[in-house]
């Protein structure tokens, strides 16, 4: 039972079963916000069945319980000390996010499915982690680092050139160092794509602590590392995403890992 997938539904039930029911409501109230509270106890009631027939719940002592499994994955939403979130845009225009919950024990890669009706679980190790990264950004897996240095003004003067311009005018005049990035920028209509690293406090708040933004061309992407108000260009590679996670993996996550 490696991957586990939940409906929305599913995954109310869980948090309800746990006893967080400030996350249960708060997924209530961004799903099910016209529903009446009979209509929800209907839906929890088919949630437990279907966890039930998933092997994801057992009935024991007169009660049902999440499996260990299921169990970690909820105590892990509820809180993790740091996360990553990738987002990427797609040809359709809508945009595509997996997110990585840092835990003692590994990883917990969360993926959302069918417009966020289904919610994807699975615990990896680092190697997997930056595998699928790698995938997800279309980044090589050796690049060259001869970085170049990009201010924020550049950066946003080029955007706003494609975005605005629509190229109906003659490309923009950029320094010879910097014409790759505005030739794919220009080539995939200005989209940016991130890498967010998320730090959480008591209260379970998110602070952005760093962020990587990477082109959405279909292969051989750059990235532009956050340096203070500038940014350093780099060519993406497998060697930049390994050095990014690793100087803030969760030090508990270099322990000897257990199975989940």
């Amino acid at each position: 039972m490696k991957t586990i997938s939940l409906s929305i539904e599913e995954l109310i039930y869980s948090f309800y079963s746990e006893g967080l029911f400030e996350q249960g409501n708060s997924l209530k109230q961004m799903y099910f916000d016209e529903i009446t509270d009979e209509q929800m106890d209907l839906l929890l009631q088919i949630s437990c069945r279907t966890l039930l027939a998933k092997d994801f719940l057992v009935y024991e002592s007169h009660k049902f319980e999440l499996v260990p499994k299921l169990k970690h994955v909820i105590d892990t939403l509820n809180f993790s000390a740091k996360s990553l979130k990738a987002s990427r845009h797609k040809d359709d225009g809508k945009e595509e996010a997996v997110s990585y919950h840092f835990t003692d024990k590994g990883f917990l890669q969360h993926s959302l499915l069918y417009d966020e009706q289904v919610h994807r679980f699975e615990f990896v190790e680092k190697e997997e982690m930056l595998l699928g990264l790698q995938q997800f950004f279309h980044i090589q897996r050796e690049g060259d680092f001869n970085s170049q240095s990009i201010s924020s003004e550049e950066l946003e003067g080029m955007l706003s050139y494609i975005t605005e311009n629509g190229r109906q005018f003659d490309s923009l005049e950029v320094k010879a160092e910097l014409d790759s990035l505005y030739r794919v920028l220009e080539k995939t209509n200005g989209k940016l794509n991130t890498l967010l690293l998320f730090e959480f406090d008591e209260m379970k708040e998110p602070t952005v602590k760093d962020i990587i933004l990477l082109t959405n061309d279909v292969e051989g992407n750059l990235m532009l590392l956050q340096e203070n108000a500038n940014y350093r260009l780099v060519k993406g590679s497998l060697v930049q995403l390994e050095d990014f996670v690793m100087e803030r993996e969760s030090p508990n996550s270099a322990k000897e890992k257990e199975n989940v």
